[in-house]
């Protein structure tokens, strides 16, 4: 089961990570990664992708990397929207 937690200012906005519950100690992960989502740091990631500038395979493995690394806190809605876009077009290219 999963518990949601998401940024909270005058409203409840978008959960770009959930909690696991028997993985409570890495809150400050799922914090960490709500407050990337907030600041739009997930759709720039994307923009930089589709932006057709050349990346080379190094460049893609760091820019992706980190958030291999914290898998189990992204949201399937997260993956799907923002990594599976990449995903396909570096196997197209």
């Amino acid at each position: 089961m999963f518990k949601t937690f998401c940024l909270h200012r005058e409203f409840v906005i978008s959960c770009w990570s959930f909690r696991i519950l028997n993985l409570d100690f890495q809150g400050w992960l799922v914090d960490l990664v709500n407050r990337f989502g907030g600041l739009e740091g997930f759709q720039l990631l994307l923009d930089r992708f589709n932006s057709g500038a050349n990346l080379s395979v190094p460049v893609i493995a760091a820019l992706i990397r980190p958030f291999g690394l914290c898998y189990e806190v992204l949201t399937p809605h997260t993956v799907q929207k923002y990594f599976m876009p990449i995903v396909v077009g570096v196997a197209l290219s």
